[in-house]
């Protein structure tokens, strides 16, 4: 009877340890919609990186609110240098993706009492590329044309590039580069999106004006460019809301190349690089949740958001 017993005592515990373990796999919680179809890093991608930010949500009214959402990016699902390996947060969330590779997540905050206040962490593992990889799938050609903030059609836009672009040589980029970079003045960050022509006129303008400044005078001359924007960071870390950053990319030889006039760099230091967001334009049918905001949107009255600046 004491082996039966110890056997049952077994059996038993070897359970538990089974619950426990797919109740640590799911805690947080995700359910996905329209989610990348690749599950595999494709080769290349090995150095790991690990990153974490959060947010504290607050109720400041006097009123309990039944129902708030939390909307955020989680980093890119695949880019030219980077994989999204997993995520997972303190709280369930809704995982949106699209054609792009863009993840949106999706909190709902239920029942927040009057003055309350909840704290969401999210973590994310990547692996990193250290030279820029070919994305199959992609379709360029959407980078071509004229887009919300890169009027590149605009006579002034397309003078400009002709003049600097000597030759149907791969050089014009740079030489796009140099010219911002020598030209634009920086002054200082604004909270709109002011576009690629404002900067031209005033020669000035912050990281995210420079960006499209530099992808509309490629798409002036016919080269695919794109705004991204994330944070520029170096090793495992929190993510501030300082680090948050707007750079562009442009195609060199089939492949993705970081051009970032603001800080100077170009087709260089990828692994600083976190991407969040690829700016496009939704394909026919695909909604974005996020657009016309930056890093967060909060859906609830009453309800207020900040990034956190370290770990919870």
């Amino acid at each position: 009877m004491c082996e039966l017993h110890k056997r049952r005592v077994d059996v038993v515990g070897s359970m538990l340890l089974l619950a426990l373990w797919i109740f640590a796999a799911t805690a947080g919680g995700c359910t996905k919609e329209n989610n990348h179809p690749l599950d595999v890093a494709p080769d290349g991608y090995c150095t790991p990186r690990r990153i974490q930010y959060g947010f504290t949500v607050q109720n400041e009214s006097s009123r309990l609110v039944e129902k708030g959402q939390l909307w955020t990016f989680a980093p890119v699902k695949l880019t030219a240098t980077q994989w999204c390996e997993e995520v997972d947060a303190s709280t369930p969330f809704h995982l949106i993706s699209d054609r792009q590779g863009n993840q949106v997540l999706r909190f709902t905050l239920p029942d927040m009492p009057p003055y309350s206040c909840r704290i969401i962490t999210i973590r994310a593992k990547l692996l990193l590329a250290a030279n820029p990889k070919a994305v199959r799938g992609e379709d360029p050609g959407v980078f071509l044309h004229p887009g919300l903030n890169i009027e590149s059609n605009d006579p002034h836009l397309v003078s400009l590039a002709q003049s600097l672009r000597k030759g149907k040589g791969d050089s014009s980029p740079e030489r796009f580069f140099h010219w911002i970079a020598g030209n634009i003045r920086y002054d200082g960050y604004a909270g709109e999106n002011r576009g690629a022509l404002r900067c031209l006129n005033h020669r000035a303008g912050d990281c995210t004006e420079q960006m499209y400044l530099f992808a509309a005078l490629c798409r002036a001359a016919g080269i695919p460019a794109r705004g991204m924007a994330g944070y520029v960071c170096d090793g495992d870390r929190i993510l501030r809301a300082a680090d948050y950053h707007n750079w562009a990319e442009f195609q060199k030889d089939g492949v993705w190349r970081i051009a970032d006039p603001q800080q100077r760099t170009f087709m260089a230091n990828p692994f600083r690089y976190i991407a969040m967001r690829v700016l496009a334009s939704g394909a026919e049918g695909e909604t974005d949740p996020l657009a016309g905001y930056h890093r967060f949107r909060v859906d609830g009255e009453g309800l207020k958001v900040k990034m956190n600046p370290y770990a919870f």
